[in-house]
């Protein structure tokens, strides 16, 4: 093995500790909000847990789903 790198592999792992540690000190400190729900990002308001239970036998029926399946392009 080649111990070359391991000088600067330790430093650059300390380096890491440090930011992990200070993010680490952050989250116990309650640091940041906890963003409530779902993501609402874009144009449409997205579904949110719970989701009701809606098991149907096969083939089963997608316009029967309520909230509709999402895709990637909005409707």
């Amino acid at each position: 093995m080649d111990d070359r790198f391991e000088p600067r592999a330790e430093k650059i792992a300390d380096q890491e500790r440090k930011i992990q540690a200070g993010i680490d000190a952050k989250d116990a400190r309650g640091g940041g909000s906890k963003p409530k729900g779902a993501v609402q990002a874009g144009a449409r308001k997205y579904p949110e847990p719970p989701f009701p239970k809606q098991h149907q036998p096969k083939p089963g029926d997608e316009a029967a789903l309520d909230p509709a399946p999402l895709y990637d392009a909005p409707c």
